[in-house]
């Protein structure tokens, strides 16, 4: 589908989200309420699937959504119809907080895709300023870790591991050092990622000096394989004496010298 027409159906649904025409399903959450459509959001929560199953046909029916966020639910609800959802707060905080709650309501409803685009906005907002992620990080964590309703492991995971990855920037962090005084689990969390992280880079290493020193040997033979070469090759001259390549020699033990500096570089630096 082109852009343009994509965009024209997002539109289109954008305004059907917005108008009470043909609706035939209410959703109410605290004072808002939304007069939706069970086609569609039949078609995006299996949650909302199962309630909608067991209405009557062609009775208009409500669901209540008062133990949820309204802002987030207003979210929610606008993915369903538009794919998309604007976490357009303030502050950086308040964008952070915003795309969990809706991460979280995204879980409860299971609406897998719905998560990940929150996971995604999360991720990039961190990404984009390390310094004030750290600084709101006890906000953060109170969201991520102890908010209602939970998030799962795959965004507590995320800001885990984006701690254990700039541990550096973490503990010249104020908020990092209270946050992991008050909250010792998490501190041993972030360790043992740390811990984790460092083995895998070791790892890596090893098999990097592995290969290297595979192509060390390989070169090697063909050292000796071009020594062989040198020693045998010679060229008559007029008098039918033999001509040896004496510049060939001389490259030869420059090559010697190249491959001796090459293994000593892999022993010292992997």
């Amino acid at each position: 589908m082109s852009d343009l027409h994509k965009s024209g159906m997002i539109a289109s649904m954008s305004g059907l989200f917005e108008s009470s025409e043909f609706s035939d399903l209410t959703v109410d959450c605290h004072s808002d309420t939304y007069k939706l459509h069970r086609a569609i959001v039949y078609q995006r929560s299996r949650l909302f699937a199962t309630a909608c199953k067991e209405l009557k046909e062609g009775a208009t029916a409500t669901i209540s959504l008062n133990d949820d966020d309204p802002a987030a639910v207003r979210r929610m609800l606008t993915y369903i119809y538009t794919l998309e959802y604007d976490d357009g707060e303030a502050t950086m905080v308040c964008k952070l907080i915003s795309n969990v709650r809706v991460y979280a309501l995204a879980e409860k409803y299971c609406i897998p895709e719905l998560k990940e685009l929150a996971n995604t906005k999360f991720k990039t907002l961190i990404q984009s300023d390390l310094a004030k992620f750290f600084q709101s990080l006890e906000v953060v964590y109170l969201a991520v870790f102890e908010g209602k309703p939970a998030t799962d492991e795959p965004l507590r995971d995320m800001v885990i591991g984006i701690c254990a990855d700039n541990i550096g920037l973490a503990i010249e962090c104020k908020e990092f050092d209270a946050l992991v005084r008050e909250h010792q689990d998490f501190g041993l969390w972030v360790l043992r990622e740390v811990a984790k992280r460092s083995d895998e880079r070791i790892s890596q290493l090893e098999g990097q000096k592995k290969t290297l020193q595979e192509r060390l040997v390989r070169l090697k033979e063909e050292l000796g394989s071009l020594y062989r070469v040198a020693t045998a090759l010679s060229l008559p001259d007029q008098d039918d004496e033999p001509l040896r390549y004496e510049g060939f020699g001389h490259g030869f033990r420059l090559f010697q010298h190249v491959i001796f500096y090459i293994e000593k570089g892999i022993n010292s630096e992997v």
